[in-house]
């Protein structure tokens, strides 16, 4: 296996895990509506992609999900309810700072402005850049983000691994040349970083 010089993470799924169920709570306890409710004007499918993009911001999103509800929530409210999704995976921050020794990081993410502005608190020291989709205008596996990512980071094909939890994000990056593995759990990645004779 190619030495490595960078290693791009993404993070729902690798380095948070997704905490869907606290996020739903306090928005059902905030408006008084049903989680299938919440869940329809969270995820509509123009406007959250266009969040996710960049093509509206944080409060136009907000205030789009309280028309959807017919409800009233404070912004800030909003903020703290739809930023419960991400939870540090501690093992995997331990993990990836050891590995910030010997190779550099670089995240790559399907994120919005209200949650990477939490993501940031956290991966500010540990990681040396960052590519989120809502500042590139596209979300994986569209090839522009990926081509993004190898222009910001100079590095070469060869020496990268790519980590992410969907499949179709890892085909996208392959078809490009990116060497990627499909995260499953943290002894999985650990056993791909030993045969890159890394030793987390």
């Amino acid at each position: 296996m190619a030495e490595l010089d960078w290693i791009f993470f993404d993070l729902g799924g690798v380095l948070y895990r997704l905490d869907f169920q606290a996020v739903w709570d306090d928005f059902t306890e905030a408006c008084g509506r049903s989680v299938e409710k919440i869940k329809e004007a969270l995820y509509e499918e123009c406007r959250f992609k266009g969040f996710e993009s960049g093509r509206i911001t944080g409060y136009e999103y907000y205030r789009g999900v309280m028309d959807r509800l017919g409800t009233c929530m404070d912004f800030d409210g909003f903020v703290n309810a739809w930023n419960r999704i991400m939870v540090r995976d501690e093992a995997m921050f331990e993990l990836a700072a050891r590995l910030k020794r010997t190779v550099k990081l670089l995240i790559i993410s399907n994120t919005n402005a209200l949650n990477a502005r939490c993501i940031e608190k956290d991966t500010r020291d540990l990681t040396d850049l960052a590519v989120y989709s809502f500042e590139i205008g596209v979300m994986k596996p569209h090839r522009r983000i990926f081509r993004k990512a190898l222009r910001v980071s100079s590095a070469r094909k060869k020496r990268i691994l790519y980590v992410d939890d969907r499949e179709e994000n890892i085909e996208a990056a392959e078809r490009m040349g990116i060497p990627s593995v499909l995260f499953r759990n943290q002894r999985g990645f650990e056993e791909v970083l030993l045969s890159h004779g890394i030793m987390p």
